[in-house]
């Protein structure tokens, strides 16, 4: 397990087709289930956080063809609304399904495990994908269809954990069985690989702010105010980001990656 746990390789990016199928039974309703999962239907909690490293960075053009990869109840999208005229959400629970947000009809699909979207190849102008990935083994094949079915000059925002957020062989409090985060580096290769260009990329989520949140009862990446503070934070303890943290110095780093990327 060395090479995973040091972010030389991505765990789950090599399984058999397989592995692949028990690990997606595994997850089809994790987040559904965790308290984490039933808050999101209440009041999602990442719309100043996707606001000020997303969506503001995104080009004039229209985006009228939408695909929320992993969006659940499609709170997160909600900035991009106005005028799209295509909203699909791919999501393997039917917890969170709706037939529309905001007056727009949604359409919900299942993921497949082995990545394949039933879409044809250009079929949309962005695509937000906030936190889905590392719930999935294939990343590089999902990542590399995603790209596919996005238009030329298309674009999407990606934000993942970039710490391996513990030990995934043994249950961990508030996650699913197998979510882990993916490593930086693993991350930037696979978006370039899939033919799409990084046109903005920050860390941000500090992990002391996320851990506090729960106890103070709120919603920090939700408070533009409480975002510029994470900044901050997390320019000071970029030096510290690792993968795998073990010790509490070690997790004074920030804990995620925010992307935006477009299609060449």
């Amino acid at each position: 397990m060395a090479p995973y746990f040091s972010g030389e390789l991505l765990y789950g990016d090599d399984f058999t087709p397989q592995e692949i199928q028990c690990w997606y039974d595994d997850e089809a309703e994790g987040y559904a289930q965790l308290e984490e999962g039933r808050r999101a239907k209440e009041k999602y909690a990442f719309h100043a956080l996707n606001g000020h490293y997303g969506f503001k960075h995104l080009s004039s053009r229209q985006h009228r063809r939408i695909l929320g990869l992993g969006s659940a109840s499609g709170e997160e999208l909600r900035p991009v609304l106005p005028g799209a005229s295509r909203v699909v959400i791919v999501e393997p629970s039917d917890a969170f399904v709706r037939q529309e947000i905001d007056g727009v009809p949604v359409t919900y699909i299942k993921p497949r495990p082995d990545g394949v979207l039933p879409f044809e190849d250009g079929s949309f102008d962005l695509v937000t994908c906030f936190s889905t990935l590392h719930h999935i083994p294939n990343v590089t094949a999902v990542v590399r269809e995603v790209s596919r079915c996005m238009s030329k000059g298309g674009q999407m925002l990606l934000r993942e954990p970039v710490t391996s957020m513990g030990d995934w062989r043994a249950p961990r409090k508030g996650l699913t069985k197998h979510e882990r985060g993916i490593p930086q580096a693993i991350l930037q290769r696979v978006v370039l690989e899939a033919g799409l260009a990084i046109n903005r990329e920050r860390v941000c989520m500090f992990s002391v702010i996320g851990m506090l949140s729960p106890l103070l009862g709120i919603a920090p990446y939700n408070s533009r105010f409480m975002v510029q503070v994470d900044r901050v934070l997390c320019a000071m303890s970029r030096w510290n980001m690792r993968y795998h943290r073990e010790t509490f110095w070690q997790k004074l780093a920030p804990w995620s990656a925010f992307l935006v990327l477009e299609k060449r």
